[in-house]
């Protein structure tokens, strides 16, 4: 997120972005995730205004909440009427059960998440910290060198199993 994303987020939005907010994703701090969409926390000004004027035309809505990030469905809103930012949790609907607020501030939220999205990240093949961003939706292309590495690994697990009976057989006398 860079200050022009705040400044045309609050120019579609009509609202003051809170300075714990700017401060958390200016820049976005885990780098492979750059501009992402997809996750509880954006890094996309243009589908922050989407998605925030999409849940502002739900009667009911809260105006003091500004919506983060959506990941299945499930959105993360904070509240930028409340001195810690609060966070909210909203299961497909503001009403619906498990929707409301959560026990942690914004900055204490974002501080977990990135954490988890750098951790968790090592586990999926790639370095959240120097890859380049949006390249952990990417997968790796596949290439005639990948194809023929898997089918000669096949043909050499078939001659191991092919050896194996072989020496059985030898061994027990079936031959």
């Amino acid at each position: 997120m860079t200050r022009a994303d705040f400044q045309f987020i609050e120019s579609k939005l009509s609202l003051r972005l809170p300075e714990a907010y700017r401060a958390a994703v200016c820049p976005f701090p885990v780098r492979a995730y750059a501009g992402n969409s997809d996750t509880d926390l954006w890094d996309d000004a243009a589908g922050l205004v989407e998605l925030n004027l999409r849940l502002r035309s739900d009667a009911g809505w809260r105006s003091t909440l500004f919506a983060v990030g959506e990941q299945d469905r499930s959105k993360t809103a904070i509240d930028i009427s409340s001195p810690k930012l609060q966070v909210w949790w909203i299961d497909g609907a503001l009403e619906a059960p498990g929707s409301g607020p959560g026990d942690q501030g914004f900055v204490d939220w974002s501080k977990e998440l990135f954490g988890q999205m750098r951790s968790g990240e090592y586990m999926d093949g790639f370095d959240p910290e120097n890859d380049p961003p949006g390249t952990r939706t990417q997968s790796t292309p596949t290439t005639v060198w990948t194809v023929l590495g898997c089918m000669g690994a096949i043909v050499g697990i078939a001659v191991v199993i092919a050896l194996i009976i072989f020496c059985i057989q030898l061994l027990f006398g079936w031959v």
